[in-house]
Parts: C-alpha cells; structure tokens; sequence
C-alpha cells in the first residue's frame, strides 16, 4: 500500500494505492493523521486506487470520521463506481457517516474522459455543487 498526501485549495487529499488491511492499516492511520492539520476543513480520501478494504480498513474509516468529528472536520471518501470498494462502503453505510463520491469513471461524455485525471476531478466536484444547490432550492438568482 502506498499513500501520497496533497493539498488542494487548503483541503488535505489522501491517495491510497493498493490494499487497506490489517497490515496497512497502522501506517495509512498514521498518515492521514499526520497529514491533516487543525485547520482544515477536513480530508478527502482518494480510495479509487485501493484494491482490497477488509474489516480493518473499514473500521479505519469509521474511526476517520470520528477523530475527524471531534475536530469539527468531515472526511470526504471518493470511490470508483461498481468496484468491490464501492460496495463495501455502501454495505456498512458509510455514506451515513461520510460523504461519498464515485469517480468520474461513470460519465459518458467522451469530451471528459479524454482529459487527464485531475481536470476530470474537477468536472466532476463542479457538477456536484450545481447539483447540490439546486436540491435544496438555492437556483442561481439572476436579475432583470
């Protein structure tokens, strides 16, 4: 298992490549907790990558999203859509405790997935926003 830690716009990005075990599991705990400051608003949890979540991992992530609780912080978890990931998490509600996001692998515009990885991510946080505003009724106002 490998991890690398970035940072976009002041939110701590966590890429987890390979398994999430008992074996692993110590030293992905250390890193993520080192790797997220007080001041953030938070981590997200790049898992599209990640081939094997076993019951350790699983518990790992519960216990994310409480530590990160107790700072007032959410985990954000991006999983790639129809994977064994994916229905581990659904399966133990994670998306109860932690917002989900499926990799952009699920869109079909050819335009989109021709572009490299971090513009498709982009794409995609920009369409959940629009879609998050206008679920709770916030429509962009405009002005005759």
């Amino acid at each position: 298992m490998t991890v690398q830690m970035t940072h976009r716009r002041g939110v701590p990005v966590a890429q987890v490549c390979g398994e999430v075990d008992a074996v692993s599991a110590t030293t992905l705990a250390h890193e993520l907790f080192a790797g997220v400051p007080n001041t953030a608003p938070g981590l997200v949890l790049d898992l599209t990558e990640t081939t094997v979540l076993d019951s350790v991992g699983v518990r790992l992530l519960f216990e994310t999203v409480e530590r990160l609780g107790r700072r007032g912080q959410r985990l954000r978890v991006v999983i790639t859509a129809d994977s064994v990931v994916e229905d581990i998490a659904r399966l133990c509600d994670l998306e109860s405790y932690a917002a989900l996001d499926l990799e952009v692998v699920g869109r079909r515009t050819a335009r989109i997935q021709a572009l490299p990885r971090v513009p498709q991510w982009l794409d995609h946080v920009a369409f959940g926003v629009i879609v998050a505003v206008r679920s709770r009724g916030g429509a962009p106002r405009t002005t005759a």
